[in-house]
């Protein structure tokens, strides 16, 4: 690039979510989960089950009427998750106690736990991986103090929000704010923010999450993630 981007020593980020949605697999069973858990496990020591996400429609099992469940393996650290169901495969960094690996490491571990994946799926006889869906998401969380001390003050984070809090005013300033915006692009398919006020668990402390992503797909999965981390 012309313009390289920058990285930065702090971020806020919080999570970072690389993603591909594809067809159900009608022949993925929960001992085809362990097979490849098995090829993993040595990074991923743990196993969870979480509710499938998305329709329910196109994961329910014919045989039993019910849906398989979504499956979490997780590191020693806890600062990666693979998370598998029947239409999905995703890898989540956390933040933990760590420092955020930036983008080149994290996408490499996708890369390289999605390609066993598929190998495994065609090892195991159980079909092939048609991409329906890519996603990169960036998970923030920017703490009241740090950028913004007041909701008035939100707009010098995001200059699109752009009320004005002076005059005679029947509404007073706003407690929180909660905004979604989409940008539609021909080449990477819908980019989002979302933006929710929240307050801190351990403590309440008022605080704003800030979701930044890109969903669309392309037949050229890395050069994809590429464009969209851009």
């Amino acid at each position: 690039m012309a313009h390289p981007l920058p990285k930065y020593d702090n971020p806020p980020i919080n999570e970072v979510v690389f993603g591909a949605t594809f067809a159900p697999l009608a022949n993925l069973k929960a001992p085809h989960l362990g097979l490849f858990w098995n090829e993993v496990k040595s990074e991923f020591v743990r196993c969870e089950h979480a509710p499938p996400v998305g329709s329910l429609n196109d994961i329910i099992e014919p045989e039993s009427g019910v849906p398989l469940p979504r499956v979490w393996f997780i590191n020693a650290e806890d600062d990666h998750l693979l998370q598998i169901q029947k239409n999905k495969f995703l890898l989540n960094w956390r933040k933990r106690e760590n420092v955020y690996p930036h983008f080149e490491d994290i996408s490499e571990k996708f890369y390289l736990y999605f390609g066993m994946f598929q190998e495994s799926l065609e090892v195991n006889d159980v079909g092939q991986v048609n991409i329906l869906e890519l996603e990169l998401s960036y998970i923030n969380i920017i703490p009241k103090g740090e950028g913004w001390d007041s909701v008035e003050k939100v707009k010098d984070l995001f200059p699109d929000l752009s009320m004005e809090y002076v005059g005679d005013r029947f509404l007073s300033s706003p407690d929180s704010i909660n905004w979604q915006t989409t940008f539609k692009s021909d080449k990477l398919g819908n980019r989002f923010i979302k933006s929710q006020f929240a307050k801190r668990i351990i403590d309440g402390h008022p605080l704003i999450n800030l979701e930044i992503g890109v969903r669309g797909n392309s037949n050229d999965v890395k050069g994809w993630f590429n464009e969209a981390r851009e």
